[in-house]
């Protein structure tokens, strides 16, 4: 009889597993046999992603073993992943779990909402006998209020082709100050440290009592598009590559080879021979040179192996003149953010307030519509003919904006004075796209983006659907 493997190194490798992202072997690990899933199975749920597929692990409606099997996997969930809202009735048997005392997500440490998942809480009508409520919730967002304490949280807006944003902006403009005074409701009851909302291009900014980290939306474009640095990249390797074959082709030749060919004694200039020493390629050669020419992917680190991608992320300089947004809504979001958490009331509640609070945003500029480069009129005031700023300067214009808007507003309020304003904008922080840094919640890496398009964006159903994954860091 062969000895069964050691209850350690199974755990091992089902930790390597999780580390390398591959959950699917890491589960069929955990069915190998008894023993297995105990070895495992706190490791295979340490991350729990919710989705349609997934939902019969909240099924509670089994025999007895299996219903503590599932709570008893449950209870080691650290991060979830909440990228689909279940609907009420699906979750009736977990609630009845939770009203009995049952401890089901004790170790929850980290919590994410899904762009599909944020939608549906934006749509989501609540139910007659749920509007004595001050903010009702979707049951599986009210249980995990009452029975869960995350101290980091993210949550990512749906991000489409930026041809498609004015029609993104049309279709997703209900519900957005519902779904913000929802999320605040959640931030109220949980013990939050920071809270991340990604991709953010027109959407009213959720604002929490917390360190609150705006990432805005860069620019999705088709794949083939080719920005204005690949265009020069692309004009300066093909020029660097004919002065290589200039020189090479001038150096190997003699004194009568001149250009592509040789003068005779009549001044006429003839096509040099292929067959001859340092001549020219024939037409035939030079296009199979020209195929063989490695392209711009390539010599950035791509390859012939690497797979054909539909959009790509564009940042910065190179996103100039590209649909978007005006500059404008950007100082608006910013400020709107700010200024929500400070109505009129006593200047002691407002350094309450103060104390746990921070905004961060970070590429500022992502998803506008900016010029190229920008002028000044006589009165010094920035200026721009195409409705935009340009982009080296978008950056500094938004945050005069905001530091404006939030003097014009907050001053009229009560318990609002020039020191709290002073406060107030210390707390404001603002980071370049080249500095972001990976999302400590849900772990994406900076720079790689979900792409979605706008046929979920219905009003009552909003269909599950996975988006297509682009990553592209800016410079």
């Amino acid at each position: 009889m062969v000895d069964p493997i050691p209850f350690d190194i199974i755990r091992r490798v089902g930790e390597e597993l999780l580390d390398s992202g591959s959950q699917g072997t890491l589960a069929s690990l955990a069915l190998a046999s008894h023993g297995a899933f105990d070895a495992v199975h706190d490791v295979l749920y340490a991350r729990f992603e919710i989705t349609p597929k997934s939902l019969a692990a909240l099924d509670l409606r089994a025999d007895d073993e299996t219903k503590e099997r599932r709570l008893r996997c449950l209870r080691h969930v650290k991060h979830l992943a909440v990228s689909w809202l279940p609907d009420d009735s699906a979750l009736n048997p977990l609630h009845r779990q939770l009203n009995a005392g049952v401890s089901v997500f004790p170790r929850i440490s980290s919590l994410s909402m899904g762009p599909v998942a944020l939608d549906q809480l934006r749509m989501w009508v609540p139910s007659s006998y749920m509007t004595d409520l001050v903010c009702p919730l979707p049951l599986l967002l009210e249980l995990l209020a009452r029975h869960s304490s995350p101290t980091l949280f993210c949550a990512s807006f749906r991000l489409c082709p930026s041809d498609d944003w004015k029609r993104h902006q049309e279709l997703a403009t209900q519900g957005q100050y519902a779904m913000c005074k929802r999320l605040d409701a959640l931030g109220e009851r949980w013990p939050l440290q920071t809270a991340t909302f990604h991709n953010v291009l027109f959407q009213v900014p959720p604002a929490l009592d917390c360190t609150n980290r705006y990432e805005f939306a860069p620019h999705v474009v088709d794949a083939e598009y080719k920005s204005l640095r690949e265009v020069l990249a692309q004009q300066a390797m093909e020029a660097r590559l004919l002065r290589e074959r200039t020189q090479a082709a001038l150096a190997a030749g003699n004194a009568g080879v001149v250009g592509v060919g040789s003068r005779s004694n009549s001044g006429a200039v003839t096509p040099r021979s292929d067959d001859t020493p340092g001549g020219y390629a024939s037409p035939a050669r030079r296009r199979s040179t020209d195929e063989e020419r490695p392209s711009l992917d390539e010599i950035e680190g791509g390859g012939k192996g690497k797979e054909k991608e539909k959009f790509k992320l564009l940042w910065g300089h190179e996103a100039t003149l590209l649909p978007g947004p005006d500059w404008s809504i950007r100082p608006w979001q910013i400020a709107l953010a700010v200024k929500g958490k400070f109505p009129s009331r006593s200047r002691e509640r407002h350094n309450e307030t103060l104390e746990r609070t921070k905004w961060e945003a970070v590429n500022v500029e992502g998803g506008l519509y900016l010029q190229e480069r920008e002028g000044a009129d006589d009165s010094g005031m920035w200026w721009d003919a195409g409705n935009g700023v340009g982009w080296a300067e978008a950056a500094y214009v938004i945050k005069e904006d905001v530091e404006m808007g939030l003097a014009q507003f907050l001053a009229q309020r009560e318990g609002v004075d020039d020191a709290l304003l002073a406060a107030i904008r210390a707390k404001i922080t603002y980071t370049d796209a080249s500095k972001g840094k990976d999302c400590e919640c849900c772990g994406r890496p900076w720079g790689q983006a979900d792409i979605y398009g706008l046929a979920g964006l219905v009003p009552e159903n909003v269909p599950w659907e996975r988006g297509v994954t682009v990553r592209s860091k800016p410079c």
